[in-house]
């Protein structure tokens, strides 16, 4: 696809973006940052779109991903060193105590058999709430090793509780 042709169908490839986003349920704000994310993507791959057609079912799939991206970034689960709350005021029942503490020692042995860089890329990613790009700089590696290495941590992680909890 020529450069003119992509300018062309722009207008219509920013509405089914916006349209998309919020079927999604995406607020308008960022429906428009989701569309204008979706632009620079499509046009990083404008050279191997063969047609409007083509162009316009790459976007919905560009859109659909960012709004699936936009939605897990919004509901981060932090795995502090300390989720349980221990303040004087919250006292719970004997039983849940120890269980509690249980879980945390299980939790964090578990952690701590991830390999060194998944473990320090999840950390940075859920408990200092890191971007990818930012995690990249401080590890050095590319974003798409930090997605990588995240998602086998998660994986991992997520393997040991199903076991346990069989």
């Amino acid at each position: 696809m020529t450069e003119n042709e992509f300018i062309h169908i722009v207008p219509q490839l920013r509405q089914i973006t916006l349209q998309i986003s919020q079927g999604y349920g995406v607020g308008c704000d960022e429906a428009e940052d989701i569309a204008q994310d979706a632009m620079l993507k499509l046009w990083a791959i404008k050279d191997d779109i063969q047609s409007a057609a083509h162009a316009k079912g790459s976007m919905g799939c560009i859109a659909k991903h960012l709004c699936i991206d936009f939605f897990r970034k919004r509901k981060m689960i932090s795995i502090d060193a300390q989720p349980f709350d221990k303040s004087p005021s919250h006292y719970a029942p004997p039983d849940v105590e120890v269980e509690n503490s249980e879980n945390e020692l299980w939790l964090q042995k578990r952690l701590k058999t991830l390999p060194s860089n998944q473990y320090e890329v999840l950390y940075l990613r859920q408990v200092e709430k890191k971007s990818f790009e930012e995690i990249a700089q401080i590890v050095g590696i590319t974003t798409e090793s930090v997605s990588v290495l995240l998602s086998r941590a998660r994986k991992q992680m997520l393997q040991e509780i199903r076991k346990r909890c069989r």
